[in-house]
């Protein structure tokens, strides 16, 4: 996502506005971003990368957070290390 939006810039000093075109029930303050990770190929090792955001829970508004349930399941991100030794 850094690379697509921000091919020469820093996406550390920018901020982001979700849900402006989504009607006054999703319109939140902007969000200032704080960090990027790498690429996440959640559509398996085959597909290239979406762009895909972060945001706690906690901060989500009642109203999205209800709707995102009903649309989407919870999704864990798991990171393990993993080991052939017997």
């Amino acid at each position: 996502m850094a690379n697509q939006y921000w091919p020469k810039g820093n996406p550390l000093v920018d901020r982001l506005l979700i849900g402006a075109n989504m009607g006054p029930v999703f319109v939140e303050p902007p969000r200032q971003i704080i960090g990027v990770v790498g690429d996440m190929r959640d559509g398996g090792l085959d597909q290239d990368p979406a762009p895909t955001m972060y945001i706690p829970i906690p901060q989500m508004p009642d109203k999205v957070t209800a709707l995102n349930s009903r649309i989407t399941p919870l999704w864990w991100i798991v990171r393990t290390v993993w080991s052939r030794t017997r």
